[in-house]
Order: structure tokens, then sequence, then C-alpha cells
């Protein structure tokens, strides 16, 4: 039962990191062409309104999606991290 817990854990944050790889990607290519490598600092550092504001409005959507990717990939990290520390000491027991 757990197995499938941490496997479909597993598969949510590989998807969710996917999106996320592909929303940076669209992110940047939206990026002029002098402030790629500054939009990627500024995604790495979340600052999303800095990002809204120097690539306008045709960026939301993708900004949309990486925060609500991101947002999902950490969760399952954590997730994943806390029914490992159940399943361990479960059988430590």
């Amino acid at each position: 039962m757990v197995a499938i817990v941490i496997g479909a854990l597993l598969l949510v944050a590989l998807a969710a990191w996917a999106a996320a790889a592909f929303s940076a990607l669209s992110i940047v290519t939206l990026a002029p062409r002098g402030s790629k490598l500054k939009s990627y600092f500024q995604l790495g550092l979340c600052r999303f309104a800095t990002l809204e504001a120097a690539l306008g409005a045709r960026a939301v959507p993708h900004l949309r999606r990486y925060r609500t990717a991101l947002i999902s990939f950490m969760t399952c990290v954590i997730a994943g991290a806390a029914v490992s520390i159940l399943l361990a000491g479960e059988r430590l027991n």
C-alpha cells in the first residue's frame, strides 16, 4: 500500500516538474534577447511580479502554470519525505 502511495507521489512530482520546466522555457522565450538569463534568475527566486512587469500580459498564463507546477512539485516532495519517515518508523517498531 505504501509503495503505491510513493509511486503515485513520484508520478505526480515528475509530471509537475515537467510542467514547470516547459513553463520556464515558455517564459524565457518571451523575454527580450538580452534578458533571457535574467528571466531564469527571476524564476529561480520566485519573483513573479517582476517577470510579469518585464514581460507583460503574455507571460501571465505561463507564470501561473509555473507557480502551480512548482507548488505541486514541492508538495509531492514534502509528502514523499513524510511518508518515507512514517514507513521507516513503522519498520523500526
